[in-house]
């Protein structure tokens, strides 16, 4: 049922936390909460039950509040449930911390379109931002327990430790270079990213390599373990956040503290295999804005200075291999699964035009005709609605795919059929067949349009509530193995790229 289905997508965690913190006050309280708020509400017999039930929402509020907060630290229900049958919403909260060996779900950033935003929206970080080299490969967590035990998690929490032994093999010997963490626990954030080490310095290589290594390394998981590489591709891992160290979780210290204590743990970078991410520091004093390289001066010449060095540094990003630049301001804590106001991401592309590619499920397809007969084409994707664990269907995708990829993921489909478009799809599309949605394909259009057809932002737009939004000219740019479909895109984020475009071009935007 749909039940089951969004399981599967894993977009029933909200609930189910909700469901448990809820249940958990109920039981704990009984009637003697009800009652006490009543004698409280000084109104006599005839409030009880309403001043009753007002103070029990807002403890069942608050509860919610803490379980999804613990949660965001300990992702594990058998922890959580254990907690509450034992002690409660109190043991929860103790219970959930940052621990070696159990992955948080990373922090994430907004997208926009430049230096000058950059400046006017993390100009109120008194510390000023850092600007990191944005690397193309797949966001880890790399997790040292300590006696040689060792973890790799992916961006959902999936344990990739076999597909990226060499990941953790770097990590271990590099920490093994710092006197006073050699034989601490950690925890990194990190990008792993296919190289070639054979040119001086090693070269980036195309996200697809990785993804090539990783599907190669879980086929012949047995064939690799005794020699530990996962695949022929070599790999690099980028540090650029510690999230533990020692005995310490580090996601209440500022980054400024969190860059010093990773310095300190990794002192000396080995080329080609562990390396800090390429970064420069940006002060914001309350006058103007001046780099790291200039703090004189004041008013409008050091904005512009700034946002000349900044937009230098993107185009270097991009010339050395990167998607862009990750900007975070140097006072901001570490938020698991939130994408923050504090981190912005800035790519080549934002600038001139449609600011994000978007991450989709596809859902749906229709049979191809000529050269394509045989195959699916176009393909129907969606953007996932975190409030109704619904899938919301954002455009057709025909452009992008080689005729090897259509053979390959036509064949693969074919066993995800489903007899009729899901009851948690949201579509005015007729598609020839559906799908049991399982991954994350990455999408870059032109622009978002206003669209009679497709359910994505359908009544979430102030003055066009009979239409939802689409992406014109939309292009297929490269499976996402990193990613499962809880972590697509979301309605809210598409529509708040939509919001964004109307502000920058000064309307509405286009319609189809």
């Amino acid at each position: 049922g749909t039940r089951a289905v969004n399981l599967r997508i894993g977009a029933t965690d909200k609930l189910v936390l909700a469901s448990l913190a809820k249940a958990s006050v109920l039981h704990r309280a009984g009637v003697g909460l009800l009652a006490a708020a009543g004698r409280e509400s000084g109104t006599g017999p005839a409030s009880t039950a309403s001043a009753g039930e007002a103070a029990m929402k807002q403890v069942v509020s608050q509860a919610q509040e803490e379980i999804a907060t613990a949660y965001t630290m300990r992702p594990s229900m058998e922890i959580i449930v254990k907690a509450l049958v034992e002690g409660g919403i109190e043991a929860v909260s103790a219970a959930c911390h940052l621990t070696p060996g159990a992955p948080v779900l990373p922090m994430l950033a907004r997208p926009c379109n430049g230096a000058q935003e950059v400046h006017a929206r993390l100009a109120l970080s008194k510390a000023g931002f850092v600007a990191q080299y944005k690397y193309d490969g797949m966001r880890a967590q790399v997790h040292l327990m300590g006696h040689g035990e060792a973890k790799v998690f992916s961006r959902s929490c999936e344990d990739s430790t076999e597909q990226f032994e060499d990941a953790v093999r770097a990590v271990s010997a590099a920490l093994k270079e710092s006197e006073e963490h050699r034989d601490d626990p950690i925890v990194v954030d990190c990008e792993i990213v296919a190289v070639d080490r054979a040119e001086t310095p090693a070269r980036i290589l195309p996200f697809q390599t990785l993804a090539t290594k990783a599907k190669t390394a879980a086929g012949q998981a047995k064939k690799n373990a005794s020699e530990g590489t996962g695949a022929s591709v070599d790999v690099c891992v980028y540090v650029f956040d510690v999230l533990f160290l020692g005995t310490r979780s580090l996601v209440h210290a500022p980054l400024s503290e969190r860059l010093e204590r990773l310095r300190a743990a990794f002192p000396k970078q080995v080329p080609g295999v562990l390396e800090h991410a390429e970064q420069r520091l940006f002060c914001l004093p309350n006058v103007g804005a001046v780099s790291a390289e200039s703090r004189s001066g004041g008013g409008e010449a050091e904005e512009r200075e700034l946002h000349k060095d900044l937009s230098n540094m993107l185009m270097e990003s991009i010339g050395a291999g990167c998607e862009g630049l990750m900007c975070k301001a140097m006072d901001s804590t570490y938020e698991p699964s939130k994408r923050s106001d504090a981190w912005l991401k800035v790519k080549r592309d934002y600038v001139a035009g449609l600011a994000d590619s978007l991450d989709l499920v596809p859902i749906g397809a229709w049979y191809g005709n000529g050269r394509k007969a045989g195959w699916f084409s176009p393909w129907l994707l969606a953007a996932v609605d975190p409030a109704t664990q619904e899938l919301h269907c954002v455009c057709r995708v025909m452009s992008g795919f080689s005729d090897d990829f259509y053979r390959r993921k036509t064949a693969e489909y074919k066993e995800k059929l489903v007899d009729a478009c899901p009851a948690h799809v949201r579509t005015g599309e007729a598609c020839s067949v559906w799908f049991d949605p399982f991954e994350v394909w990455e999408i870059r259009g032109a622009d978002i349009t206003l669209s009679p057809v497709h359910a994505a932002g359908l009544g979430k737009l102030a003055e066009n509530t009979s239409r939802g939004l689409s992406l014109r000219f939309p292009r297929f740019l490269r499976e996402r193995p990193d990613k499962t479909p809880s972590g697509a895109t979301t309605v809210d984020e598409f529509v708040e790229m939509f919001s964004r475009q109307a502000q920058r071009l000064g309307a509405g935007g286009p319609s189809e």
